[in-house]
């Protein structure tokens, strides 16, 4: 898998990563937000905005539009935020439950990434 060519490289999104993320998350997902609250949620997943927009209320605007679904239809929300995420999240009220460790094999590096619920 090749990204883009107009897309800097991001050491973030090699394969590897991806890999370890999704190895990480799908699990998480299943045993903390499904077990609790299986068809009853509305997950939120990759909420992001381009650089030109952040800080400009687009997040935000997504945001509400997943919140205002999840009331009508009478759901959870649930998330995993990402570092840079989590202010914005815990501004608008949800509330971290857990949080998952994402590391690849053999690296220093890591991410812990908060699961939240509203």
């Amino acid at each position: 898998m090749k990204p883009p060519t107009d897309y800097p490289e991001r050491p973030d999104i090699s394969v590897v990563r991806i890999k370890a993320w999704r190895s990480i998350l799908g699990p998480s997902r299943k045993t903390i937000f499904d077990s609790v609250y299986g068809e009853k949620q509305l997950n939120l997943m990759v909420l992001c905005t381009r650089p030109e927009y952040q800080r400009r209320g687009a997040g935000t605007a997504l945001l509400d539009w997943g919140k205002k679904k999840a009331k009508d239809e009478g759901l959870t929300v649930t998330l995993f935020a990402s570092p840079q995420g989590l202010p914005l999240y815990q501004k608008n009220g949800f509330t971290q439950i857990k949080s998952v460790h994402v590391q690849v094999d053999g690296e220093d590096e890591y991410l812990e990434l908060p699961m939240l619920v509203l």
